[in-house]
């Protein structure tokens, strides 16, 4: 017979992958979309500046 405390046990799963060594980047790739609709924004109140 089994040990009665013994829980059901799934297959042993991989182990997890170690983590992203850390990068040399100063900003992370969250920053990207910030940095282009600032940007666009920027742009955007100068084309507006030079309309009549």
């Amino acid at each position: 017979m089994s040990d009665p405390q013994a829980a059901p046990q799934a297959p042993a799963a991989p182990p997890p992958p170690p983590p992203p060594a850390p990068s040399k980047r100063l900003w992370s790739r969250a920053a990207i979309p910030v940095v282009v609709a600032g940007l666009g924004g920027v742009l955007l109140v100068l084309y507006a500046w030079r309309l009549p």
